[in-house]
């Protein structure tokens, strides 16, 4: 792939400082430290697509999972243990910490995700890691997403990630069509061309960690590369790179990725979504976790995909192991209050209410503030700090009016000379926020902590 380069990849109100420069090692792993296997060809003809939904034909293939280097005495991954059912996907310029926090005041479960982060950021950043890593206990479980193309650097960054702490997991980034990563930078989602440089970083990965799981989130597909068995082929090349001791886990967005001619958004929303290839790929491969990703929108959608039934009713195949909800979580986040009942069986009792969830982020802007307010770090600009909270009443009476109660308000203080860092910034935030919110919402809904 020669060399690739990317600037830091930080948050749209953060300032743009840019990381060296980085070349990809040409350090090849030695061959006999991967012992790749020879893909089984398995014949599987999709029909043209018809709809935005495509059903595999209805005869799953047999699996192919006994050349695999590991063990599985289950027939089906229904016997397996997901460490989660239900988590956030990553999203650039969304899942900051900032977010993160805000959603543990609706979640204490559902697994999260960072913002992928390229591992030259990390490199070449470490007398600043927290801008990057930096996060809250009470964010767990969390889990970072790397990206890059080179084994080394790659492996590298696992390390930081792991040395720095409070990770469950580091995913690998495989599946991003945006032309700055997976063009001009050859990784993301252009690595599904290329399982076998994919496996040596999932190996590299590996080895320089210790007691972190190792995880791909990538699509069914990239460009020509969109068979079923280009899938499998993929699946059963880079598997055994992954960490020996839990089931390899794969993150699919059910889409394929086309790598030039589309926007991220379109990649989206243009390829058609094929929810029978994911959910096959649970008989294909009976001793991995599968978890799917595209176009969950709610609760009655991620369940189908969980349950026997109605997987099999809707001709997908067997159920899935987990389920990540993307665009779904930020537009909605409400929509989490019963995430863990729903999914983890925690009782009803002790939901917050909105505004509960307002003031335990105040309290936490508060304090980031203050803890920065003598060097710019995490992201705490006004802007940047309001963000989470302006679609947590999306669809409500007044949410329109919250909005433009907050943009006014800044607009106002700005014109002041208002400065969030300075004496009584954050305090002065706190007061913009809560007078926006009194001044727009009713108490019945700010109070209702929505659990029926």
């Amino acid at each position: 792939m020669g060399k690739c380069y990317l600037r830091d990849i930080i948050t749209s109100d953060t300032p743009a400082t840019a990381a060296p420069d980085y070349n990809e090692a040409d350090s090849e792993v030695a061959q006999a430290e991967l012992p790749a296997e020879a893909p089984v060809a398995i014949e599987a003809a999709l029909p043209a697509a018809a709809s935005a939904i495509i059903r595999e034909p209805e005869a799953l293939t047999e699996s192919i999972s006994s050349g695999s280097s590991r063990s599985s005495s289950s027939s089906n991954n229904n016997n397996l243990k997901p460490p989660y059912t239900l988590s956030i996907a990553p999203m650039m310029e969304w899942t900051d910490r900032h977010y993160r926090y805000m959603m543990r005041g609706l979640t204490q479960h559902t697994q999260l995700y960072t913002e992928m982060i390229v591992d030259g950021t990390l490199l070449h950043r470490r007398d600043d890691l927290s801008l990057f890593l930096g996060h809250d206990e009470c964010e767990q479980p969390l889990a970072v997403q790397l990206g890059g193309s080179s084994p080394t650097d790659v492996g590298e960054a696992a390390a930081i990630c792991e040395a720095y702490g409070g990770f469950n997991e580091i995913n690998l980034n495989v599946g991003c069509p945006s032309p700055r990563v997976a063009t001009k930078a050859c990784f993301g989602a252009r690595l599904m061309l290329d399982p076998d440089k994919t496996r040596q970083i999932l190996h590299e990965m590996t080895r320089r960690v210790t007691h972190t799981n190792v995880t791909v989130k990538c699509r069914i597909g990239a460009d020509e590369k969109d068979s079923y068995d280009d899938l499998l082929s993929f699946i059963q090349t880079v598997r055994p790179s992954l960490p020996p001791s839990l089931p390899p886990t794969f993150i699919l967005h059910a889409r394929k990725a086309l790598l030039s001619g589309l926007s991220p958004a379109q990649n989206r929303s243009v390829p058609p979504l094929n929810y029978p290839r994911v959910h096959s790929l649970v008989t294909a491969f009976p001793d991995c976790y599968f978890i799917i990703n595209g176009g969950i929108q709610t609760w009655q959608d991620a369940q189908a995909h969980l349950s026997e039934e109605e997987s099999a009713a809707a001709g997908w195949g067997p159920p899935v192991a987990g389920v990540m909800i993307g665009r779904a979580a930020y537009h909605h986040p409400w929509l989490f209050r019963n995430a863990d009942t729903l999914f983890f069986g925690a009782g009803r009792d002790g939901g917050r209410s909105r505004r509960e969830v307002v003031e335990r982020y105040l309290d936490y802007a508060e304090k980031m503030v203050l803890l920065h307010k003598d060097k710019f770090n995490g992201g705490c600009t006004p802007g940047a700090l309001v963000k989470p909270l302006l679609n947590l009443f999306a669809g409500e009476p007044g949410g329109k009016i919250f909005r433009r109660r907050l943009s006014e308000g800044q607009a106002s203080r700005k014109k002041e000379g208002w400065d969030i860092n300075g004496d009584g910034g954050a305090s002065a935030f706190v007061e913009l926020v809560s007078l926006a919110m009194e001044d727009s919402l009713g108490s019945d809904m700010l109070d209702d902590v929505g659990l029926d």
